[in-house]
C-alpha cells in the first residue's frame, strides 16, 4: 500500500542522513515520525470518511530485549451510509484501525532491515479511555504483511479522537505480538509532521485542523472546524 512505501521512504531517509551508526540513528529518532490527516473520498466525490495516519518507531521491552519496532497505522472513522447504505444493525459511524508492525533488525551490510510482525490484536489508548474491539468483527489480516485490522467500539474510539483533535493532539496504540497477551503500547503524537535528523520534532496543528474540516464535511453534528493559524 501507498502509505506503507511512505514510512518506508520517510526513515530511510532519515537514517541516510545521521552521521552515525544505523542503530544510533534508530535511538535518535525513537517516537512519532510523522502524522496527518486526510479524507477518504468515495468515487462519487463525497467525503466517506476522515484519517489520521502515523508511522513511529518504539523499543519492545514484552517480547523481544528492546528491539526496535517500526509501527504505521491508518485511524479511520467512517460514515456507515455511504458504505452500506441505510442499515439498523450498524451505528452511523464506524471505526477502524490498520495496524502494520515491522521488527527492526541489522542487515550484514549495517542497514537496518524490517521484517513483518503482524499483531493479532490492537485498539486504541487515550487519557482515560481505552477503545475495544467491536463485537460485529474479528480481528482480520490484510494484503499488507504485518498488518492487523480492527473494527473498534464507536463511542470510546470517537472520543479518543475528539479529545485528540481538540485538546491533547496525542492518542496512543496498543497491540500483542506472537498471539501473546501483553500489550505494547506506542505514544502517537498527532502534531508531528516531520523529524529532522538530530531527533528534534517539526510539529504543526494544522494536522488537527485538517481531521476537523474532513469532519465537519462528513456531518453537521461535528462541531464547527478551527481557523488554521
Amino acid at each position: 500500500m501507498k502509505w506503507i512505501s511512505l514510512a518506508g521512504a520517510l526513515l530511510a531517509a532519515c537514517l541516510a542522513v545521521v552521521p552515525a551508526k544505523a542503530r544510533d540513528a534508530l535511538d535518535i529518532l525513537n517516537g512519532t515520525l510523522k502524522a496527518a490527516a486526510q479524507p477518504m473520498v468515495m468515487e462519487d466525490g463525497r467525503t466517506g470518511g476522515c484519517t489520521y495516519w502515523f508511522v513511529a518507531l518504539t523499543r519492545d521491552h514484552i517480547y523481544r530485549s528492546g528491539q526496535y519496532l517500526r509501527v504505521t497505522g491508518y485511524l479511520n472513522l467512517i460514515k456507515t451510509r455511504l458504505l452500506v447504505g441505510e442499515t439498523d444493525i450498524l451505528p452511523p459511524f464506524v471505526s477502524t484501525l490498520f495496524l502494520t508492525v515491522e521488527e527492526a533488525s541489522n542487515g550484514e551490510d549495517g542497514d537496518i532491515r524490517f521484517t513483518p510482525s503482524a499483531p493479532s490484536k490492537a485498539y486504541l489508548v487515550g487519557t482515560d479511555t481505552e477503545s475495544h474491539t467491536d463485537s460485529r468483527g474479528e480481528p482480520t489480516g490484510t494484503e499488507t504483511p504485518g498488518t492487523v485490522k480492527m473494527l473498534l467500539d464507536t463511542d470510546p474510539a470517537l472520543k479518543i479522537l475528539m479529545e485528540a483533535t481538540s485538546s491533547s493532539h496525542a492518542i496512543s496504540v496498543a497491540f500483542n505480538q506472537f498471539y501473546g497477551d501483553r500489550m505494547i503500547t506506542v505514544p502517537i503524537e498527532l502534531d508531528v509532521t516531520d523529524v529532522k535528523p538530530n531527533g528534534e520534532r517539526v510539529r504543526s496543528k494544522d494536522t488537527a485542523i485538517d481531521f476537523q474540516l474532513c469532519l465537519a464535511d462528513l456531518s453537521n453534528d461535528f462541531p464547527v472546524p478551527l481557523k488554521a493559524k
